[in-house]
């Protein structure tokens, strides 16, 4: 269920990407009633700003932790379609959209895979 309520709506984006962007935020402070309406808050400045088109807030610790399942489960999922290739980079946060569509655009351009998927996924700190 959580699954579907975080991957739902995702068609219909006027974006550059052809396929969505998600982001797991994770913040804890010492106030948990404080560090929830700060994140309500924020999450509604990027809803009312088209910054973001859907989004979901743990409302407990079973749902984090369904969360983090959600963002742990990729490599695993991309594992089972076949051949993997990955690798490991740091990259500036203001380039790193840039940098994952030269990477898709050239790797589809120098293969012989017309089936090739190409996933990016990595960390902010």
């Amino acid at each position: 269920l959580l699954q579907d309520m975080l991957l739902s709506d995702s068609s219909g984006r006027d974006s550059e990407l052809s396929r969505p962007l998600y982001l797991l935020v994770e913040a804890q402070g010492s106030n948990s009633d404080h560090d929830s309406a700060k994140m309500d808050a924020f999450l509604t400045r990027l809803f009312d700003s088209d910054t973001i088109h859907n989004g979901f807030l743990a409302q407990d610790s079973k749902q984090m932790m369904e969360m983090w399942q959600i963002r742990e489960s990729c490599n695993p999922s991309v594992a089972q379609s076949g051949c993997v290739y990955k690798f490991d980079v740091s990259i500036p946060i203001d380039e790193y959209i840039d940098v994952a569509l030269e990477v898709e655009k050239e790797l589809l351009a120098s293969t012989d895979f017309p089936d090739l998927i190409v996933c990016v996924w990595g960390h902010i700190a």
